[in-house]
């Protein structure tokens, strides 16, 4: 075990992973705000007002406090606007930026896995890059909605298929699992399509689980010190929840680098073995 730990390690620094997962944080964060557009303008049109003010269940506790609020003040003033031309300009600025994303992150696990030349032609890397964009839009939005309106459904479907509301307990657990369920998705997705390394389609890989939990554990972890430790708002004032939130998603781009790292280290050896 520690010689493996030990072979990761170097793996993770000779794939300089540290400097993949800044410029990953970096597409992240220019795409964050164009899909926050189109969120608001699609919640204002689906009359969702209430994703304006709050988040629930699972996303309330897994985003930070000081995200949170940074993220409902720029949700709550563009759906004041009921525009078909902010939702347009959100969907192309999200799929322009999230693209872009995605292509780094395919050149990181290229990387990660020793790619010695990649073999995909131009037009399958844009169309891999859009599709995917497309469908993690799709999957996020989802999510704020089911934030807004994942108990009523539960109800609604407890009522019809038990005739009796379900239990809070009930409700807390399957909002977890519908979200940890689009989590396992959206990973399995990126370590089997975007590195060219030509293996087998695979649902359960160890690089998955560990991000999961290390996806978990610091957002909680962030949510905790933000919530006791947030000294600072009085350093950087209002820029304090956007250096929170560079912060945020570098350390998330590094984990989800490292998976990548564990999951070709465990290729290599089964291949050895």
């Amino acid at each position: 075990m520690i010689a493996w730990v030990k072979a990761l390690a170097v793996r993770v620094q000779r794939a300089d992973t540290a400097s993949y997962a800044a410029a990953l944080a970096f597409n992240f964060l220019f795409a964050l705000f164009p899909l926050l557009l189109f969120s608001a303008a699609l919640l204002a049109m689906l009359h969702l007002p209430s994703v304006a003010h709050d988040l629930t269940g699972p996303l309330a506790a897994l985003i930070p406090r000081a995200l949170r609020h940074l993220i409902l003040a720029t949700i709550a003033s563009a759906s004041r606007f009921k525009s078909p031309t902010l939702l347009s300009v959100g969907a192309l600025g999200f799929l322009f930026s999230m693209s872009s994303a995605i292509r780094q992150l395919s050149n990181a696990l290229n990387h990660a896995y020793r790619v010695p030349k990649v073999k995909r032609k131009l037009w399958t890397t844009l169309s891999l890059s859009f599709g995917l964009g497309l469908l993690f839009g799709i999957l996020i939005v989802a999510s704020l909605i089911l934030s807004a309106i994942g108990g009523d459904i539960i109800r609604w479907m407890a009522l019809v298929w038990f005739h009796h509301p379900p239990g809070s307990t009930l409700q807390s657990s399957l909002r977890w699992l519908t979200l940890l369920a689009l989590l396992w998705i959206i990973l399995t997705l990126i370590y089997n399509w975007l590195p060219d390394h030509g293996h087998r389609f695979h649902w359960m890989t160890l690089g998955t689980g560990i991000v999961m939990m290390l996806w978990i554990a610091i957002s909680l972890g962030f949510s905790l010190y933000a919530a006791h430790f947030n000294h600072y708002n009085r350093t950087y004032g209002s820029l304090g929840a956007v250096i929170l939130m560079m912060l945020y998603l570098y350390v998330l781009s590094f984990a989800l680098l490292l998976g990548g790292e564990v999951n070709a280290l465990m290729s290599k050896d089964a291949s050895q073995s």
